[in-house]
């Protein structure tokens, strides 16, 4: 350590220590501000024994020659550890960033206050306003079918990084190891979501998500993703009604599809011309609607029930109507995940505990899916 940092106090800048050390393991997400220079320039290398050394003096503990005996001590320290953690928080979040939630294009966000089960009304548009006749009263609308429950679930993990990898200044597993958490914990939300889509649960009037006497679930031949079923599966969804028969006039958005369907679904989408014609000047009117191929794995994965390499679905944007609601608590957007340190003595090693809020909740029948056999 330099000298002209001994008098440096690390409780002043553990924040900027702790964006420095991230930016070194090779971190994208990091704020190196004016205080941030003004360490670097005072303390020299930020790396994680000098960090130690640092926090040990602080500390007013004995600072051991030996790298064992440093990294062990200096882990009983305040500094130390919250400097590791906010390193290994900061690779969970960009972690989390990076891994692939599909579902986030189509899944209704929801915020709820507390653990308990929470009701959610399935609201649709009245047919229309009543004329309003001089000195008539006006009258009500009635704009819920229903209502579906749910509540949100904690799920939870622990991992270490052993104090050898610390000794060894490894910077690459702090950055590895809270990467790794974040897409694990990004992976659950992702599981829980399409686990529920694949179940196809019963809503509140005892009838599947999906099923024939809702007049949205599509078998047999002619089935399999073409133009032509993708034709016929646009004019269901444009014919829903509510429990009225009220027109829902509702457009659809994206095309879900496992990756056995992938080439196809963005041939539909996205070809200028129709696929597979011969007079190249025929439109693709599928196009000009403006559909978006989603490509999920999970959706042919034999690790989960009712997944399929042939069917496909139709889904509305969420803001117009939810088919599935994903559930956060306090804020409907914050679906990252919790961490906690705690220091192993027994393993030697330091323990982080990874814990997500989430619940998954289905909303209503609103979409369409084709079986494609």
């Amino acid at each position: 350590m330099p000298y002209q940092a001994r008098d440096l106090k690390l409780c002043d800048y553990r924040d900027e220590a702790t964006e420095l050390l991230a930016r070194n393991a090779g971190l994208k997400n990091c704020i190196i501000s004016e205080r941030s220079n003004r360490f670097e320039n005072l303390f020299g290398d930020v790396t994680l024994r000098d960090l130690a050394r640092a926090s040990l003096r602080e500390a007013g503990l004995e600072i051991p020659s030996d790298a064992n005996q440093l990294i062990g001590r200096a882990l009983t320290t305040s500094d130390f550890p919250k400097i590791l953690s906010g390193v290994v928080n900061k690779a969970l979040d960009e972690g989390f960033g990076y891994a692939s939630q599909t579902f986030l294009d189509w899944v209704a966000k929801k915020a709820v206050p507390d653990f308990k089960l929470a009701e959610f009304p399935r609201l649709v548009p009245a047919a229309e306003l009543f004329e309003c006749i001089e000195d008539d009263e006006i009258r009500s609308l009635v704009l819920a079918e229903g209502a579906e429950s749910g509540r949100i679930k904690t799920y939870a993990g622990i991992g270490a990084i052993s104090r050898q990898a610390l000794v060894n200044d490894d910077l690459g597993v702090l950055q590895d190891f809270g990467g790794a958490l974040g897409q694990t914990a990004a992976n659950t939300q992702s599981k829980q979501v399409y686990k529920k889509l694949l179940e196809n649960p019963a809503l509140s009037d005892g009838v599947a998500m999906f099923h024939t006497d809702r007049d949205n679930l599509i078998s047999g031949a002619g089935s399999a993703l073409s133009r032509g079923s993708l034709a016929g599966a646009l004019k269901v969804f444009r014919t829903m009604t509510d429990s009225n028969g009220t027109p829902l006039a509702i457009e659809p958005k994206f095309l879900l599809v496992p990756p056995s369907l992938e080439v196809t679904a963005f041939e539909l989408c996205y070809s200028d011309s129709v696929p597979g014609q011969t007079n190249s000047a025929v439109m693709n009117l599928f196009k000009k609607i403006g559909l978006v191929p989603i490509v999920e794995p999970r959706l042919e994965s034999p690790l989960f029930s009712g997944s399929s390499s042939t069917a496909w679905y139709l889904l509305p944007d969420p803001n117009i109507r939810s088919v599935i609601a994903s559930l956060a608590l306090g804020d409907p957007n914050k679906l990252q995940p919790y961490v906690k340190e705690k220091a192993m003595f027994e393993r030697d090693a330091t323990e982080y505990k990874a814990r997500i809020d989430f619940g998954v909740v289905p909303m209503s029948p609103y979409a369409v899916k084709s079986e494609g056999v």
